[in-house]
């Protein structure tokens, strides 16, 4: 049975700092939330008082509508797995990865079953009689989070797990952990600066910074629509392109512009920016490159530096005092040097405020 978490108006304080500052959000039966921002903007915190190893100095930790501020850690059920593992180092893998279990009394071939389940899941089936000791960081970490997935919490808090294991591993388990989270209807807060994982693995993702949460939503409302400079910074590989804008008014369009580069909206779209600064944003995969510029629309720029990836390729382009990334598909194969044209859709462009960071458009 998967739990419902609300947190209530939560402000932590050590001394003179705050870590946390007016933190509402709520948490949906079965669902997966990430917790993304950069390292001290709250997150982790925030987890440690969901679990009660920190009180808040003020708001309300609810679970399954019962405040739980004055319960004791060991005593709110919640699962809990940190980014420093901690395992009985004397004890075999097997013996690490049922302890839980037996505590609870389970019998053995329950145990069994569990235990090989969850070792296979995380690729310690041939470790299973290793000493614990004799593991590396990766396998480590991978122990540390089979005690806690083997017990089946309904409510499950990770703080950047994968953050010690191998890339291939990583990758591996993003996808299983999203499985066996689905397939258990676990309630899954999940800390992370990484937004690939975010991305990958979640339902919705809460950006924080300076121990706020600046906006909530799924994965592509947080991609396509950010309501921030910070957001729109911080989510996206390649990063989003922002370049300081003059407005412009011509016949019933509103012009920005950036040097040569401009866009033209109708004044109704850009009315909400008309009356400060504004930058404009969009993304590399929104940019339309052309090897054809004499079309009245494109912007003529120059290739600087092209990265290929693969299945997508990074251009770097240049003109001027512009400098701009566009993804191309590999078959482009642009040259360094290169002319080429550009343009943006209006309606992928974003307006932000100078001043205040905030997304108007």
């Amino acid at each position: 049975m998967a739990t419902k978490l609300v947190l209530r108006g939560i402000r932590k304080e050590f001394g003179s700092t705050v870590a946390v500052d007016d933190l509402t959000l709520s948490v949906e039966e079965g669902e997966f939330l990430s917790l993304l921002g950069p390292s001290g903007c709250g997150k982790s915190t925030t987890l440690a008082i969901i679990a009660g190893f920190e009180a808040p100095t003020r708001g309300d930790v609810i679970v399954d509508g019962r405040r739980i501020n004055d319960v004791p850690a060991q005593e709110r059920g919640i699962g809990l797995v940190f980014q420093d593992y901690a395992i009985f180092t004397r004890m075999s893998v097997f013996e690490n990865l049922s302890f839980g279990l037996r505590v609870r009394g389970l019998g053995r071939v329950a145990i069994e079953e569990r235990v090989g389940r969850v070792a296979s899941l995380l690729h310690l089936t041939e470790a299973l009689q290793r000493p614990s000791v004799s593991l590396n960081m990766s396998e480590l970490q991978r122990v540390a989070l089979g005690r806690v997935l083997v017990l089946e919490p309904p409510l499950l808090l990770l703080d950047e797990p994968l953050s010690n294991l191998d890339a291939a591993i990583r990758l591996t388990l993003r996808t299983e952990l999203r499985r066996l989270q689905q397939e258990l209807r676990q309630t899954v807060v999940y800390v992370t600066h990484d937004q690939i994982e975010a991305m990958s693995m979640s339902d919705r993702i809460a950006v924080m910074d300076a121990g706020r949460i600046l906006q909530i939503g799924s994965p592509m409302e947080i991609f396509d629509c950010p309501q921030s400079r910070f957001v729109a910074t911080f989510i996206g590989d390649p990063p989003i392109n922002i370049l300081p804008a003059s407005l412009t008014t011509v016949g019933g369009h509103v012009v920005v512009r950036h040097g040569g580069l401009a866009v033209a909206f109708n004044g109704a779209q850009a009315q909400a920016a008309l009356t400060g600064q504004v930058e404009m944003a969009f993304r590399p995969t929104d940019v339309v490159v052309r090897r054809d510029s004499s079309s009245r629309a494109a912007f003529e720029m120059v290739v600087d530096l092209v990265e290929p990836l693969g299945s997508e390729t990074v251009v770097h382009l240049r003109a001027m005092d512009t400098a701009i990334r566009a993804v191309v598909p590999p078959a482009f194969a642009p040259r360094v040097g290169e002319r080429v044209g550009v343009s943006i859709p209006a309606e992928r462009v974003h307006l932000i405020d100078a001043a205040s960071g905030i997304v108007v458009r």
